[in-house]
């Protein structure tokens, strides 16, 4: 999944999924983690989004890969 995090007006910043198909939601917060976890609250609980997520390719934001600390199967 890419993601572009920006800044927005007024100090906020704004997490925007680029390689969804059609229009997905933004997250907007205050704070960068803010921003992205508005973006995944609202792909996770909405059944049409949950399931264009590629669970096997690399999160993305601002052209770095993020790894995860942790092990997974998946």
């Amino acid at each position: 999944m890419k993601i572009k995090l920006e800044k927005i007006g007024n100090g906020w910043w704004r997490a925007d999924c680029l390689n969804l198909p059609g229009s997905p939601p933004c997250g907007d917060g205050q704070t960068k983690e803010m921003a992205i976890a508005a973006l995944f609250y609202q792909l996770i609980h909405d059944p049409n989004w949950i399931k264009c997520i590629n669970r096997t390719e690399p999160l993305t934001i601002n052209d770095k890969i993020y790894k995860s600390p942790w092990k997974t199967n998946g």
